[in-house]
């Protein structure tokens, strides 16, 4: 696709994550993460690792964890009634991003020549049999939005057989943080 047809297609949806596509193309992302990636955690090189983005919504992780040299699977749901949102949350929440997350992703993956394997899975129903294992399982910002985060964590442990990166956003003064660290590792096998 040319540059002014990916422009015109970025232009017609609201978008969740912001993203450099190829001609300088930008998505006018909810959330920005460009710039901080290097926060997250994630292993600089995944050459030859199987990685696991999960609620991948636009697929920023994802797409990060390809470039980085992974195999990756993106997984989220698309059926609004699969969301397990607190209703005070889903209330407050743009429905017009659950409804094109598939095609922004799809837009991103076609913009990038990507080979990241996007499936219709939850992240309560995460099965080794079906999806296998990863090297690397990613899950951002999913767990506050969740009814059940401690359900979500055992999907999350049946198919991490390397390392998971769990992140959750927090708003400043809201929580009296007494350690100003990073949170220890827990190895759980």
């Amino acid at each position: 696709m040319n540059t002014q047809e990916l422009t015109t297609k970025v232009a017609s949806l609201d978008w969740y994550h912001t993203f450099t596509l190829p001609g300088g193309v930008v998505t006018p992302g909810m959330f920005d993460h460009r710039a901080i990636v290097d926060r997250y955690l994630i292993p600089e090189d995944l050459t030859g690792k199987r990685c696991l983005d999960v609620g991948t919504m636009d697929g920023f992780w994802a797409f990060e964890m390809e470039r980085r040299g992974a195999e990756v699977v993106a997984v989220d749901v698309d059926d609004e009634s699969e969301l397990d949102w607190p209703r005070s949350i889903r209330a407050k929440v743009e429905p017009v991003m659950d409804q094109t997350k598939a095609e922004r992703f799809a837009i991103v993956a076609e913009a990038f020549d990507s080979k990241v394997e996007r499936r219709l899975v939850s992240v309560y129903d995460l099965d080794p049999q079906e999806l296998g294992t990863f090297d690397v399982v990613f899950c951002g910002d999913l767990l506050t939005h969740l009814k059940n985060p401690v359900g979500a964590l055992e999907g999350l442990y049946r198919v991490t057989d390397g390392i998971a990166i769990v992140c959750n956003p927090t708003i400043p003064n809201r929580i009296n943080w007494r350690i100003r660290r990073a949170f220890p590792p827990f190895k759980a096998r």
